[in-house]
């Protein structure tokens, strides 16, 4: 699967600035960690010009240049039209995360025993259960994507 980010174009301009990145062709590598990211010019969709409707349902989506050209859309500058509908956008780039083979991957897998039914507790027993065994599988992968990345 893989795993996209948007970079505004405004952002990576500051990290350049600033040193923060190292480009090699269409690859930026973020100094700090070590990071890499494969670079594709892109736009991100923000309205529409003079608060028309949605007609293209493109609004919050990110969209490449191949794509827009694709779609048989116009880019002017931080506009876009597609059908006669003009959307004004952030330009930058898609990000496509590469990773190495070193780097670790989450894998979910279901413990031995979960698909079994909760078992009721006799009544006046105490919940000793700890807070993480409360929450969903959701929550504990969110809580451990938001630390870890």
């Amino acid at each position: 699967m893989k795993r996209n980010l948007f970079i505004a174009q405004s952002t990576m301009d500051r990290w350049a600035e600033e040193g923060k990145i190292d480009f090699d062709k269409n690859v930026i590598t973020i100094k700090s960690d070590g990071r890499s990211f494969r670079l594709l010019e892109a736009v991100r969709f923000l309205e529409v010009e003079g608060g028309g409707k949605d007609v293209g349902g493109l609004l919050g989506k990110v969209k490449t240049i191949d794509k827009l050209k694709e779609l048989g859309a116009e880019r002017c500058s931080d506009s876009v039209i597609y059908q006669d509908t003009a959307y004004r956008v952030q330009t930058g780039f898609l990000a496509e995360i590469l990773v190495s083979d070193e780097e670790p991957t989450l894998r979910l897998e279901t413990p031995p025993g979960a698909n079994q039914q909760p078992q009721e507790k006799p009544a006046g027993a105490e919940n000793t259960s700890r807070p993480e065994e409360n929450q969903s599988d959701i929550e504990l992968l969110t809580k451990f994507l938001l630390k870890n990345l």
